[in-house]
């Protein structure tokens, strides 16, 4: 959970599940409380006046629900907030100049009784991170007009992701300054003033039986760049940004390299796209379509990409189709319409076709072992966009008295497939597609498909439940969430199953029979669905074998914010 950016401030927002939060709350009633504190800085122990402390109601107190407030921070740090209802709150705060204090303290969970008055709540907020540096020429001279961005990598559903950032613009020395950066891992890249990445042209490509390629007539120019002279982010050197302490000569050497161009066409003869858009995003490189480009479809069905390094790509239309009927009356939505790998080499390729992927039709059944099929009367079938590039429709649906159901018109594209409203007591055994088990892998439809899904919910999911062990440093109810993750898990995270903890104590219900390693945390985020986080975390997890209809118990230490945050950046995560 990352913070929000307001006007001029970073905010910070502790995020946990709802169910977790409700769960530490059961109803009461009381005098109103006090909580008082102070903001400082996370490095120098110093005082932050002017930040905005926000306090955050968690769930119900005797049948009510209290209200966030928000308090300023006096030049010496110190806030008080008046007239508190009993209860369990969160706080976050913000300041001109701060960020997260990620890895750096303890998300501060409050409980005030009745006519309490809390005080000594510290809240430490982080110098914002800087990195600083020149963009210069092969030949060591500054390129001013530059435009400098970083990257900062998450986790999306269990892949490693690029997310845009904050970006400057070099002055006539070539210098530029990031500012307001979070603690963790970037990646910089910089690209000349008034470079055409994404081409706006309408020009036809040459017809099919003339030529698909071309000698390309451009001569090398300068190129996106990473930090400090890759043309591929894979190459790039990456930050990591420590809180207090400014990059500084962060220089990069903008490169020349040769570009090509790609065209080409959509075969369509209906008149059934609209609104389409062709998206070319690098192959075997991070899940992340920002550092692709994309081109308009014209209306003649022609596209064209210019800048084009050599690589490998793939490349993605997408719009809106409805087959049969006229533009004005065009629905259906966005969606993945085609899907073609390509490979730039030293030439320009042109003449492609992007040949149309209809909706795909499914048919399916859901199998009862050992359970009544009357109890699937309310279980949902969800198909779930997932894969590089997230498009596609998602769809749930309805499984009738027999266990059948139909998919209808569902875009191409990857897909999860999970079971929403399983009964009590049941797992979902596995997930096949035309008797192929897809339950961790997901479905590929990008280039269609059909069959049938057939998915087996059985009786005799079991129980972990414990306790989290008293002798650890931060204290034996510290955790707010407990993790238990198996040893196989899907690409988004799908089968690693939380559970609440409260004074101490936790269970998680309806888990499916396998062996386990939970951990107790402070809070849940997103690095907790990535199997590549989840391996580097087996070495410090308790392990759990669980047997269908079986109760298992388990007492656990605290896995602290701090163990988390650091395996998360050995493998360039974010942990939000």
């Amino acid at each position: 959970m990352a913070g929000l950016r307001t006007a001029g401030f970073r905010f910070l927002l502790f995020v946990v599940y709802a169910g977790v939060l409700l769960a530490q709350n059961t109803p009461s009633s009381g005098v109103p409380g006090t909580i008082e504190g102070r903001v400082a800085n996370a490095i120098t122990g110093e005082p932050i006046g002017g930040a905005g402390v926000h306090l955050y109601p968690l769930g119900r107190r005797g049948g009510t629900v209290a209200r966030a407030q928000t308090a300023t921070s006096q030049t010496d740090g110190i806030f008080r907030f008046e007239s508190v209802p009993q209860g369990n709150y969160f706080l976050s705060a913000e300041a001109s100049g701060f960020v997260t204090a990620r890895g750096r303290w303890r998300a501060e969970r409050l409980s005030v009784d009745s006519g309490q008055q809390v005080t000594g709540v510290v809240v430490q907020l982080n110098p914002q991170g800087t990195i600083q540096g020149k963009v210069l020429d092969e030949n060591g001279q500054p390129v001013p007009g530059a435009r400098v961005r970083a990257y900062s990598t998450y986790a999306m559903r269990g892949r490693l992701q690029l997310r845009r950032g904050v970006s400057a613009t070099a002055n006539a020395a070539g210098e530029y300054s990031l500012q307001e950066l979070n603690p963790g891992r970037y990646y910089l890249s910089a690209e000349p003033a008034g470079r055409d990445r994404q081409s706006g042209a309408r020009h036809s490509p040459p017809a099919e039986a003339e030529v698909t390629e071309i000698e390309a007539a451009s001569h090398p120019g300068f190129v996106r760049t990473f930090y400090p002279g890759a043309l591929d982010v894979q190459a790039a050197t990456p930050f990591e940004i420590v809180p207090g302490q400014p990059v500084a000569e962060a220089n990069i050497q903008l490169r020349r390299a040769a570009t090509y161009q790609i065209s080409g066409r959509i075969a369509q003869s209906d008149g059934a796209v609209g609104h389409a858009t062709v998206l070319l995003s690098p192959r075997g490189t991070l899940d992340s379509n920002v550092l692709g480009t994309s081109s308009h479809v014209a209306k003649d069905g022609t596209f064209e990409m210019k800048g084009v390094l050599p690589g490998n790509y793939t490349l993605w239309l997408i719009g809106t189709y409805a087959p049969g009927e006229t533009a004005s009356r065009r629905h259906g939505g966005f969606r993945l319409l085609a899907r073609q790998d390509v490979d730039v080499t030293a030439s320009n390729l042109g003449g492609l076709v992007l040949a149309l992927t209809p909706p795909v039709n499914l048919t399916g059944h859901v199998e009862a072992e050992g359970i009544d099929p009357q109890r699937l009367s309310r279980v949902r079938v969800n198909f779930v966009p997932a894969g590089q590039v997230i498009v596609g429709s998602f769809q749930s649906i309805a499984v009738d008295e027999s266990g059948n159901f139909a998919v209808q018109n569902l875009a191409p594209g990857e897909y999860v497939v999970r079971v929403n409203n399983p009964p009590a007591g049941t797992y979902v055994k596995e997930v096949s597609y035309n008797r192929q088990d897809v339950t961790v892998s997901g479905l590929d439809l990008s280039f269609g498909g059909a069959g049938e899904i057939e998915l087996v919910i059985r009786s005799g999911a079991a129980e972990v439940d414990g306790r989290i062990q008293e002798d650890n440093a931060m204290g034996g109810t510290s955790a707010a969430v407990v993790v238990l993750a198996p040893d196989t898990v899907a690409s988004d995270g799908y089968g690693t199953l939380t559970g609440a903890v409260s004074n101490g104590n936790f269970a998680i219900r309806n888990v499916p029979p396998g062996h386990y390693y939970a951990y107790a945390v402070e809070r849940w985020n997103s690095v907790w669905q990535n199997p590549a986080f989840l391996q580097e975390m087996q070495r410090g997890g308790t392990g759990v074998d669980v047997e269908e209809n079986t109760h298992a118990q388990v007492q656990l230490p605290l896995t602290t914010e701090q163990e988390v945050e650091l395996t998360a950046a050995r493998l360039g995560l974010a942990a939000q």
